[in-house]
Formats: structure tokens, sequence, C-alpha cells
């Protein structure tokens, strides 16, 4: 999962402070990131990811791993639609 590794890449380079980013990390209670700190690190994974993190999804999103999973599903989402294209461009 190289996409795990980058999503903490992300949240490290987005802490104020350095601490060790895990998994298992909470964002707010153990990485210390205050509302405006989870809206960039949010944005910085959309970016990252050119993914859209519904509000009500990212009221879900606690930990790190709940990130990488969020990150997990729209990267899941998009392999049907890569594999129809390399399909297609096969038969062409």
């Amino acid at each position: 999962m190289a996409f795990q590794n980058r999503v903490i890449e992300i949240v490290a380079g987005a802490m104020r402070v350095r601490k060790t980013v895990t998994p298992s990390k909470l964002l707010v209670d153990e990485l210390g990131f205050d509302s405006i700190g989870l809206i960039e690190l949010m944005a910085a994974i959309e970016d990252e990811f050119d993914m859209i993190i519904s509000l009500d999804s990212a009221t879900h999103i606690r930990s790190v791993g709940d990130l990488v999973d969020a990150v997990g599903l729209h990267l899941d989402t998009l392999a049907p639609l890569h594999a129809t294209g390399e399909a297609n461009a096969a038969a062409c």
C-alpha cells in the first residue's frame, strides 16, 4: 500500500510539532491537529489523491488509519474505471 505511506507523509508534513505518525494515531488527541489544521490536512489529501472528502466522511475520520481507509476507498472506486480504460485502449 504505497498510498498509505504517502498519507502518513502528508500527515507528518502538516503537523506543527514533530511526532511519530502511525495509522493508529488520533489526529486531534494524539497528533494535536486543531480544526484549521484538519481542514488544511483534508485539503492536502484531496489535492494529492484528486478526491473530495465530504463533510459527512470527514466527521468520521478520527485517526490516520481512518484517513488511509478513506483514500483506499477512493482508489478502489477508481480501479474499475482504469481497468475499463485500459481494456478499451487495448481493443483499439
